[in-house]
């Protein structure tokens, strides 16, 4: 985790970059909505 951040503080961040950030938050979010209901 430190490692990214270090490297979105470095370089300007691209939309390619956030987009695929975003996309993973929402996988994970799915992810943590899908193992809650099956706990």
């Amino acid at each position: 985790a430190g490692f990214h951040s270090i490297t979105i503080y470095e370089w300007p961040p691209s939309k390619e970059i956030w987009g695929r950030a975003t996309d993973m938050v929402i996988e994970a979010r799915k992810s943590g909505a899908r193992i809650a209901r099956e706990l």
